[in-house]
């Protein structure tokens, strides 16, 4: 094996012209010339760490020094002694860690030859339509919903999507290109990622927001679900009292009722004295409806209510007052048969009877009143929920008629809001 003076590439012992450069193996004058001399003695294995040249520089350079081109013919199965190029001898090799084309041992550019210049390598500009592409996705997801937390976790979805996106672009354009490269869809990854989180931190607040608007707008129903969702349960009960109270006025007794009920079950406080306000407004006006309509046991159960719930209230107490309003008791007494006029009775509410001296005396509350031509009387100012008992004049003093345990038979409970009629009374048993 011996080395071409001018291109030091390997041939053949038996070679007479280069078969990389086409020159003579036996001219050593060349070898000045070379512009691949060696400069330093080369050593037994090169530096693990030498880095070669462009490639594309070397092969420039030796476009320009050689007198052939790199390429050749095809390759041959049987390799002449004096093939021109260094295709017909593809079986030879160059010492390991060396090769011709490689500027660790050698001096590089010919002198005086300007470096070739490469054409800039391509920036890739497609990536640049996923950030519009995702503000885009992420407006649109945004406006799927009524709810401001739906909608600022949607458009987060996508600016998350997006930024993963741009991540994912700038390993690909690490490896393809540089690393200068990778800094713009980093940064608008960066961007979008900091929006997500800004989403996230905002949900609740725009939730509350929302539900404040609402509340304000008299959409108490939606205000009452929205602060539900973002955990303040103080304002939707607050809500929900409002909502009872709008539904009150709106005479929907009902619908107001299943507002307020939940909120005088749970809420404390001022808002607990709220409530037992509009409680007591919502039977008072409801038991007035009933009342106009002659459902007397609706406005008695309704008032009842209230007196009880709301009790301490303007409206618990009307209804309590409206509720033990004196009534008016009837009765008709006869005589044999035929009416009694003249007759003075009395309801009286205390009293003791002796049955064996059949002696009665009153000790508590009475109430007169004298029968008309035709034996009918009126007796007034008989409180509701009082057990009455009915007596008149006799000879001896005071009678009522009793059974045989000596309890009074004629006797009497008003209901709030309605009289009473003690019927026909017959005297004279």
């Amino acid at each position: 094996m011996q080395r071409c003076s001018y291109c030091q590439f390997p041939c053949p012992d038996a070679a007479q012209i280069c078969g990389w450069c086409t020159h003579s193996l036996h001219d050593a004058t060349r070898e000045a010339t070379s512009p691949y001399r060696v400069t330093a003695t080369l050593p037994a294995a090169p530096p693990p760490r030498v880095v070669p040249r462009d490639l594309a520089t070397l092969v420039a350079e030796h476009t320009r020094t050689a007198s052939v081109p790199l390429t050749g013919p095809a390759r041959t199965d049987t390799p002449s002694a004096n093939a021109p190029t260094q295709a017909a001898y593809p079986l030879w090799s160059a010492p390991m860690g060396y090769t011709p084309l490689t500027g660790a041992y050698h001096t590089g550019l010919v002198a005086g030859v300007p470096p070739p210049n490469f054409p800039p390598v391509p920036v890739a500009r497609w990536w640049l339509a996923i950030p519009p592409l995702t503000l885009l996705l992420a407006w649109l997801m945004a406006q799927g919903t009524s709810q401001w937390d739906v909608a600022l976790a949607g458009a987060g979805r996508a600016l998350f999507a997006g930024s993963v996106t741009l991540v994912g672009v700038a390993a690909w354009l690490y490896q393809r290109q540089s690393r200068r490269a990778t800094m713009p869809p980093l940064t608008i990854a960066g961007i979008f990622f900091a929006l997500w989180c800004l989403t996230g931190a905002l949900a609740q607040p725009a939730l509350a927001m929302q539900a404040h608007t609402l509340e304000a707008r008299g959409n108490y129903a939606g205000a009452a679900q929205l602060y539900g969702r973002a955990g303040d349960q103080s304002a939707a009960l607050h809500a929900r009292l409002e909502w009872g109270q709008m539904l009150t006025d709106q005479g929907n007794f009902t619908a107001a009722q299943a507002q307020l009920g939940p909120v005088l079950a749970t809420a404390t406080g001022s808002l607990s004295t709220a409530a037992r306000g509009a409680m007591g407004h919502l039977l008072w006006r409801w038991g007035q409806a009933l009342f106009a309509t002659g459902d007397l046991a609706g406005t008695r159960s309704k008032w009842g209510q209230a007196a009880t719930l709301a009790a301490g209230t303007a409206d618990g107490d009307a209804a309590k007052a409206a509720l033990a309003v004196p009534q008016t008791v009837t009765g008709h007494l006869i005589w044999h048969g035929e009416p009694l006029p003249g007759e003075r009775v009395a309801l009286v509410n205390a009293w003791t009877f002796s049955p064996e001296f059949h002696i009665l005396q009153v000790t508590g509350e009475r109430l007169p009143a004298t029968s008309g031509d035709d034996g009918r009387f009126s007796i007034t100012g008989v409180r509701p929920g009082v057990t009455y008992t009915l007596i008149w004049e006799g000879q001896y003093g005071d009678v009522t008629g009793v059974d045989a345990a000596g309890q009074p038979t004629t006797t009497i409970t008003l209901q709030p809001l309605a009289g009473g009629d003690l019927g026909t009374i017959a005297i004279d048993r």
